[in-house]
């Protein structure tokens, strides 16, 4: 569905507010030892000025590249570092250990552990999207929401251990989940029983969609059918486990607690 003129304004908004959950991730994270920030030159070929930041951890390096011309990151990688060898050099040239994240696009968002956090370029509903990698740069969770808390439930006694799962990890967020259907159409019954039967929610009813639905309505009365029929977003707190033999589960935290549209 494409966005409706006069919408503008909400949007914004929203992008703001998205904007400052995301920056308050920060405290769920482990602190650098310590980071660096270069500047990288500009490249006529391919972008423009730019900067490189280099963050440090006990057994990891992050890069994160951005350069004034590319939304989102540039460049995402993950270094693990061992003691035997020695810490890489901050800079713009691959070391060799180094493994570039190719199958996320967005910005670093912390390490926790033995896991590193990405977000997304762009707000996806009202959270953002994120990503779970390994310090192998393995991807072995996604989803969007707002985290709440990052926990991680096992110590881990031998950290060369070769599975990603010895150090099980447990989530909690506001999930902004984008249903199949919508639930301001005609049909919301058969909507709502798809959405419980896709996440786990168990209450028989939705959430009211109508205070969110109205005023993009409002805007443009000749293009309410498409705000209708469009995809609803619906928000819900939930638990997610990556438990200690790799298994994945998320589960509601509660009731739906609000739906609207997509853009």
């Amino acid at each position: 569905m494409q966005v409706i003129a006069g919408f503008a304004a909400i949007i914004a908004v929203a992008s703001h507010e998205t904007q400052a959950q995301d920056r308050s991730v920060d405290q769920l994270f482990d602190k650098p030892l310590y980071k660096q920030i270069l500047p990288v030159p500009a490249n006529p070929t391919e972008h423009g000025k730019g900067t490189l930041t280099c963050f440090y951890y006990p057994y990891l390096m992050i890069k994160e590249a951005y350069y004034e011309d590319h939304k989102g990151a540039g460049l995402l990688s993950i270094t693990s570092l061992r003691k035997e060898k020695d810490t890489p050099a901050c800079q713009f040239d691959r070391a060799k250990d180094e493994r570039l994240i190719l199958d996320w696009g967005g910005h670093f968002l912390g390490v926790k552990g033995r896991y590193v956090f990405f977000g997304g370029a762009d707000g996806d509903g009202s959270g953002i999207p994120f990503a779970v990698y390994t310090n192998s740069a393995d991807r072995v969770f996604s989803d969007s929401g707002v985290l709440h808390s990052i926990k991680l439930t096992e110590p881990v006694p031998n950290r060369d251990l070769r599975h990603w799962y010895t150090n099980p990890l447990l989530l909690r967020y506001r999930r902004s989940y984008l249903a199949p259907c919508s639930l301001r159409a005609d049909d919301e019954k058969a909507c709502w029983n798809s959405v419980r039967g896709l996440t786990g929610l168990t209450q028989t009813t939705p959430p009211d969609c109508g205070a969110a639905y109205e005023p993009y309505e409002k805007v443009d009365p000749s293009q309410v059918n498409d705000v209708r029929n469009g995809p609803s977003f619906i928000d819900y707190d939930v638990e997610t486990a990556l438990d200690e033999r790799g298994v994945i589960r998320v589960t509601p935290a509660g009731s739906a607690r609000k739906c609207y549209p997509a853009p």
